[in-house]
């Protein structure tokens, strides 16, 4: 059972809470409010009907609704939102990862920019970093494509020997075979691998040149003789 209280400021708050709301000031509505009023804030919101409640404790029945807080004089104090729904939630916790994914993205791109500068003063010194891995690449590659010749050379060798049916072939020769074979297998995959990073390598440095003269001239644009035009 509410207590009652007289002071008048209480029920003019209550009152223009009331009023605000469109509804009669007067009345039992606002006599009970003020009543049951024992401190400085009230709370008012409005139900599902579209009616609008006030009390000077949270209100049950707005758990779900938006709620203005009150000082007692009736003015508001700040506004309390409804609570999120469950899609609302993941909505929001989808929004907020793709911002720190994008603010994440941004810092790197701007350490890579960092780094580009850092490591090439101009084009001239990138291409030579890139002629060199790509030179390395290749001799790699060439050595690799020399090692194959010899192992296939060797294998057709080995096949010969063991005649028309190599399963009949002495063990020595048959596993001769094998680690051939084996042998030709790894030789291909390293030249597989070298290629792509090849091809890995071009685009990068394609990337890089690209990147590092819009950095040069924005440095430059940036520099002291933009900065005393």
């Amino acid at each position: 059972m509410k207590r009652a209280l007289p002071p008048v400021r209480a029920c003019a708050a209550i009152a223009l809470a009331l009023a605000g709301a469109g509804l009669p000031a007067g009345g039992a509505a606002a006599a009970d409010t003020a009543a049951g009023h024992r401190g400085g804030t009230l709370y008012s919101c409005q139900d599902e009907r579209g009616h609008t409640m006030v009390s000077d404790r949270p209100i049950a029945e707005c758990a779900n609704r938006p709620l203005r807080e009150l000082r007692n004089d009736g003015l508001a104090r700040r506004e309390l939102p409804a609570p999120l729904s469950a899609e609302q939630r993941r909505q929001r916790e989808a929004d907020e990862r793709a911002r720190q994914a994008e603010v994440r993205e941004r810092r790197e791109a701007q350490a890579r920019d960092r780094a580009l500068l850092q490591a090439y003063p101009d084009s001239g010194a990138l291409e030579a970093v890139r002629q060199r891995q790509l030179a390395d690449i290749d001799e790699d590659i060439a050595a690799a494509a020399g090692r194959l010749a010899a192992l296939r050379q060797s294998h057709q060798t080995a096949r010969s020997q063991a005649g028309e049916d190599p399963a009949k072939a002495p063990l020595a020769v048959r596993q001769r075979i094998s680690d051939l074979s084996n042998a030709i297998l790894a030789e291909e995959a390293f030249v597989a691998r070298r290629s792509a990073e090849r091809v890995s390598v071009v685009q990068r440095f394609a990337e890089d040149s690209v990147r590092l003269r819009a950095l040069l001239g924005e440095a430059a644009a940036t520099g002291p003789r933009a900065a005393t035009r």
